[in-house]
């Protein structure tokens, strides 16, 4: 009698089976890691930027824009400029949700540190320097119960990130959730 080697049907079915069920539990954790990845690299993006933007007026001795777009946001050295002109640009596409607690597009860094705000009156741009905190939180608006960051932007041009809302001085600041 010749002995065979390998594995019955059955066997194989088993283990295709264990498989399947694992593959289908691990699934969803693993969609939820992808989204808040999205997620902590649009704030650490947005982060960067501000940084990048403080730098870049300190170095050039001239006001660098943040500007905020359909697209995105761009840091230049004018509002206008062309992408060739721009140091960095960032797409939305790529990020769900930012929002913040201006209406400004676009926030001015000057050499000496202090931050602008623009808005615009009757087609023309004005600038306001910046007296609180700004806040920014970035949230996947297609997943529930996350927690999001929040980015605080200092009138000095320093900014700050923080998993989740924050409290300043009693107050909460931001979204208490996601959703």
């Amino acid at each position: 009698m010749r002995k065979h080697a390998g594995f019955t049907l059955i066997e194989l079915l088993v283990t295709v089976s264990i498989i399947a069920i694992l593959a289908a539990l691990a699934a969803p954790s693993i969609g939820q890691s992808l989204a808040n990845q999205r997620v902590k690299q649009a704030a650490f993006d947005l982060n960067a930027a501000f940084s990048q933007a403080r730098y870049q007026a300190a170095m050039l001795r001239r006001p660098v824009e943040l500007v905020f777009n359909s697209d995105g946001w761009y840091i230049a050295l004018t509002e206008t400029a062309t992408d060739s002109d721009r140091f960095q640009n960032f797409n939305k596409n790529a990020y769900n949700v930012i929002t913040k607690s201006t209406t400004s597009s676009n926030l001015r860094f000057m050499p000496t540190g202090n931050v602008l705000v623009g808005s615009s009156t009757s087609g023309t741009k004005t600038y306001t320097a910046l007296t609180t905190t700004l806040v920014f939180r970035v949230c996947d608006s297609g997943t529930n119960g996350e927690k999001g960051y929040t980015i605080l932007l200092s009138p000095f041009g320093t900014s700050r990130i923080t998993l989740g809302p924050v409290t300043i001085t009693g107050d909460t600041v931001g979204s208490q959730s996601c959703t």
